[in-house]
């Protein structure tokens, strides 16, 4: 399985925008994916048993995470 993870809406903030919690083995991608991403060119992607709790708005997007390889 190449990701299992759980996705828990806790909350609702500034007129409706989710507040969310993932919890699970998944794939991190961020920024340039220099620091944290799965290795694309190799036979094996790494995935991460993480949690993670993010908020999507129209104006910016925040992601604060854990987790090991």
């Amino acid at each position: 399985i190449q990701n299992l993870f759980f996705d828990l809406k806790l909350a609702e903030l500034h007129g409706g925008n989710p507040v969310y919690v993932r919890f699970g083995q998944q794939e991190l991608l961020y920024g340039s994916q220099r620091l944290v991403s799965p290795n694309d060119w190799a036979n094996h992607r790494v995935r991460f048993q993480a949690a993670k709790v993010f908020y999507r708005s129209k104006e910016w997007d925040a992601d604060v995470f854990t987790g090991r390889p």
